[in-house]
């Protein structure tokens, strides 16, 4: 399976290392890792990557950009494209799986070989490790991708594409009481929603590579729900029904 990684912190996308540790500072063409330029939701609908008006053309450039979404040659397009391209070189029928995690993880934690030592989503469960099955449930530690019957050797798509993402849902407590006047919980809700359009600039991305007809399956837990549900809200609201044409199961 290929798998490609990203973690999503205030409002922009990191590329991170092929394990999933987070890097800090400005994206780096070389690498492909570090913070890409931050995109939110614009304030009103401007119909996405779709024509304001029936035949009109779609936009491109700073139109795009306005509307909450990477132009062709932004860092965050190269980023994922330089990643997507050649791990779908060989994907033919094979499944296309967005991951989604839930409360309490943190991309900026750092990684360990034992996945119960991380509160990086990509150490805790976007991993290729397979441990005693009672340590997997005591500490919550289950590889998602073999969970989905996906294996780590191929990496061009043989058996399917992963996108796996992480953000930031593990705020601190007394931080979120302090600053926001929130519990922990209502902040992490919150930031659930920025999550969900920071995901929807990737989809935008994956959108144009894949394949015509081929379809993206979204599989989360808990709170990574509320990602995905505002992901498709968002995609509805500023009229991105190819990206809603390419939804097949939402698990």
């Amino acid at each position: 399976m290929s798998i490609v990684r990203i973690s999503a912190l205030k409002g922009a996308i990191h590329g991170v290392t092929p394990n999933g540790a987070f890097v800090h500072g400005a994206y780096d063409r070389d690498t492909l890792q570090g913070r890409t330029k931050a995109y939110r939701e614009p304030d009103a609908a401007g119909g996405g990557h779709a024509p304001l008006n029936p035949g009109d053309p779609k936009p491109k450039g700073r139109e795009l950009r306005e509307r909450g979404f990477p132009r062709a040659k932004s860092n965050l397009t190269h980023m994922l494209t330089s990643q997507i391209r050649p791990a779908i070189k060989n994907l033919g029928d094979q499944p296309v799986t967005v991951m989604v995690h839930g409360f309490l993880f943190d991309p900026r934690d750092s990684v360990s070989d034992d996945p119960s030592d991380s509160n990086n989503p990509h150490s805790r469960h976007y991993h290729f490790i397979q441990g005693d099955l009672r340590d997997e449930i005591r500490h919550h530690t289950t590889s998602w991708p073999h969970g989905l019957g996906y294996t780590e050797g191929a990496t061009e798509g043989e058996d399917g594409l992963v996108l796996a993402y992480g953000w930031h849902s593990k705020p601190g407590f007394a931080t979120s009481l302090i600053t926001k006047f929130q519990n922990f919980y209502a902040r992490a809700y919150e930031n659930a929603g920025q999550a969900a359009w920071n995901l929807l600039t990737a989809l935008h991305v994956l959108n144009n590579e894949l394949p015509e007809g081929k379809k993206i399956d979204l599989f989360c837990h808990s709170l990574g729900s509320r990602v995905v549900i505002r992901l498709l809200a968002y995609a509805a609201k500023h009229g991105r029904m190819d990206i809603l044409d390419r939804i097949d199961r939402v698990i």
